[in-house]
């Protein structure tokens, strides 16, 4: 049995441990590199044993001052942060943890949003607790950020916020606890956030060459525009126009997303990648948009070892997905930045990506019989168009491209939602066409349709939808203001209610996964949307993919109950680059406009 399934067995409430430890630490920790411990506070709440230790001292014990067996559990809050500390002076992890920030997120996801809501000073706030926190904390962050060395002022301040920090903490958790529903999937997250801490500790590894990018890019920036938008027309030197595009959209009459305030185009990442998935011809708009936000280069990494690291953002999407800075994390960056990911010598990447899983979580969930056979015949697309007799039975995508791309845009109207008119456009057909092709969907698959019917029915009535895992979004009208200063309530929007599923139970599958690549002894270098990204040593390389494969297969059938979900492996040996077919033109654009880079 492994730890989470160990911890689900036995967190059941608090009386079942001999000691429950609160802790905090401070640290320093310049960008891309590992954290440096500066002192800790810890409690243990049974007995009243309390440590406050400098840094000298943290770094003069092999393991936690306090218990960190079966028998206790260790609390605190945004655990990555303090699980950095202990990978850090390579101390053995808390068997038990409960991450009050992982269940204050679950308590209320949907229902409080807005910047820095999930701090611990807010959350103490709502808890009444904000006496508890001096008025001071944030110069005490900013102290600590400095890094060594300190006067001795100093560390009297730093170690009396330490303190302070452990004894809201003591108030905090009884107060969270009684609130969880499902006491034992709190090992479940909290075992996650100790995969995710060991992931940002190692790391992607970088080509040194980054360097050079981030000088040069910057100066080259206009030259890549001029280039890229021959295809457009959209710029006026590097000035985005949005008249110019939105000429370009209707002349073309492409059925595009606007935004309810301004009526214009909208033109964000997400409505990018969504609408790059039907017209492939803007992908390469996609990658110079997305470089011209961070054209200065904002990648977090190590200054000796080159790898990119930074908060893997957890739990902090609705769905319970990652959300790291989209400028700090190499795959928040343009798909030709991972061009710059590069194994180190005698080492190899490799990705294991979880194929059409949308698909086949819908299909395991329903329990939809057809679904299944269609996921399960390697190609639901092709199998959709022959079923429906819109391709001849040897047809492929090679022979019926058309065709079967058709019902790849159907199964993304079904997943968001779409209606027969917007599904029209995305195949260049009528109306009448798309709402054939979306009843035939519905008449193949009517155990799908009806389980999705029933769960968004229930999920508005009690104004929650949570999955088998526990994980919860709150379904609130939001209040929203519009340019003139008026108002209106905008209801919950049902796309993302029908497509909740589906994508928070992909979360599930690669929590599971990466827990258990890492107690496997594999390296997990990032975590991918539906994928893992594994560095490992090439003489091992093959043994490990093998490895690493059954267990991401495995734990997919844990979530959908014995449904297996496809994966598919990319590998690059070093000295290639890792790369992403998506950007491999615009990299080949970059590399033009700066030579002084080794393609």
């Amino acid at each position: 049995m492994d730890e989470a399934q160990e911890g689900n067995r036995l967190i059941k409430s608090l009386y079942d441990f001999e000691e429950i430890v609160t802790a905090d630490f401070e640290y320093y920790c310049p960008n891309g590199e590992i954290p440096v411990p500066i002192c800790m506070g810890a409690h243990e709440s049974i007995s009243g044993r309390k440590w406050v230790l400098w840094a000298d001292e943290l770094q003069g014990l092999s393991k936690a001052p306090f218990r960190t067996d079966p028998g206790s559990l260790f609390v605190c809050f945004s655990a990555t942060a303090e699980l950095s500390c202990f990978l850090s002076m390579s101390w053995p992890e808390p068997h038990h943890l409960l991450d009050l920030y992982a269940e204050e997120r679950n308590l209320e996801n949907g229902r409080i949003t807005g910047k820095g809501q999930f701090k611990l000073p807010a959350v103490l706030k709502r808890y009444g607790l904000d006496s508890l926190i001096a008025d001071h904390k944030e110069e005490n962050q900013k102290l600590a950020q400095k890094g060594f060395p300190f006067t001795e002022q100093q560390k009297k301040i730093l170690l009396q916020y330490v303190w302070e920090d452990t004894v809201a903490l003591d108030q905090l958790y009884p107060l969270i606890f009684k609130r969880i529903r499902h006491h034992t999937l709190t090992a479940f997250r909290g075992g996650y956030q100790k995969a995710v801490a060991r992931t940002e500790n190692h790391g992607i590894p970088l080509d040194p060459q980054v360097d050079i990018l981030k000088q040069l890019l910057p100066q080259r920036l206009p030259q890549l525009v001029q280039e890229v938008d021959l295809a457009y027309g959209f710029f006026n030197g590097m000035r985005f126009e949005e008249t110019k595009f939105a000429s370009y959209v209707e002349a073309r009459n492409i059925n595009w997303p606007i935004t309810e305030k301004t009526q214009k185009y909208r033109t964000d990442k997400n409505t990018l990648s969504d609408m790059c998935k039907i017209h492939p011809e803007f992908l390469q708009f996609k990658e110079l948009k997305k470089t011209l936000i961070d054209r200065e280069i904002r990648l977090t990494y190590g200054r000796n070892d080159y790898r990119n690291r930074t908060w893997l953002g957890p739990y902090v999407a609705r769905t319970g997905r990652n959300q790291p800075s989209g400028s700090e994390f190499i795959f928040g960056r343009p798909k030709w930045f991972r061009f710059l990911i590069k194994p180190e010598e005698g080492y190899s990447l490799f990705e294991i990506d979880y194929s059409a899983q949308e698909i086949a979580i819908a299909a395991g969930l329903s329990n939809d019989p057809n679904l299944k056979i269609c996921y399960g015949s390697g190609d639901a697309y092709e199998w959709m168009a022959r079923e429906s007799g819109r391709m001849p039975a040897h047809g492929t995508k090679l022979t019926h491209p058309a065709v079967r791309n058709a019902f790849k845009k159907v199964n993304l109207a079904v997943n968001y939602g779409a209606e027969a008119y917007s599904l029209a456009r995305w195949i260049n057909g009528t109306e009448a066409e798309a709402q054939s092709l979306l009843r035939w969907h519905r008449n193949k698959f009517p155990d799908f349709w009806d389980w999705q019917d029933q769960e968004v029915s229930y999920a508005l009535l009690k104004t929650e939808i949570m999955t088998n895992y526990g994980w919860s979004c709150h379904l609130v009208d939001e209040e929203v203001k519009k340019p003139n200063g008026e108002c209106y309530i905008q209801d919950t929007n049902l796309r993302s209610v029908q497509n909740f599923h589906m994508q928070a139970h992909a979360v599930h599958v690669l929590q599971w996964a990466m827990m258990r690549c890492w107690d496997a002894g594999l390296k997990i270098a990032a975590p991918v949307h539906d994928s893992i990204l594994f560095c490992s040593p090439t003489d091992r390389v093959e043994k490990d993919i093998k490895t690493a494969v059954s267990i991401m297969t495995e734990c997919g059938e844990i979530v959908l109950g014995g449904f297996r979900i496809r994966v598919d492996v990319k590998r690059c040996d070093w000295p290639d680059r890792f790369g992403h077919e998506d950007g491999a033109e615009m990299w080949g654009k970059v590399c033009k406009f700066i030579p002084e880079l080794t393609p």
